[in-house]
This record gives C-alpha cells, structure tokens and sequence, in this order.
C-alpha cells in the first residue's frame, strides 16, 4: 500500500490485486477504505511511519518511480 504513502513515487497497477490471495485481497481493501476519507495520511497511524515506509519499499525492492533509472 505504498502507493497511498506516495502515490508519485510508488505507482501501483490495480489489477495486481488479483494476484492476491482472499484473505490480503480483504486486508487491503479494509485500508483502501480507511484512507477513503483519512484524517491523517496512512503513514501517521505510525510512529516513525514515513521511515516505516521508506523502509518497506527498501527491503521489498519497490521502485521509486521519481527515481532515474541508470543502465
């Protein structure tokens, strides 16, 4: 759900979800539905959320789309 932290940097193409098992397929529509109207952006439901993140993408090799790619 790192496109809901930063949707530029991590594109995400929605048909992966079919990809997903039932039971995370349910799990990241329960947070779709809790960013739908969020009171604070999803990375601050968590201490330290935005290292939190930035740490995810990191570990999960998430390309960061902002980012020029060298070949």
């Amino acid at each position: 759900m790192l496109g809901l932290y930063n949707g530029n940097r991590f594109k995400f193409d929605l048909t992966d979800f079919r990809c997903l098992d039932r039971n995370i397929f349910e799990d990241c529509m329960e947070v779709l539905n809790l960013d739908y109207r969020p009171a604070v952006e999803v990375h601050m439901y968590f201490k330290n959320g935005g290292a939190i993140w930035e740490r995810l993408a990191e570990d999960w090799n998430i390309r960061d789309y902002t980012r020029e790619v060298v070949r």
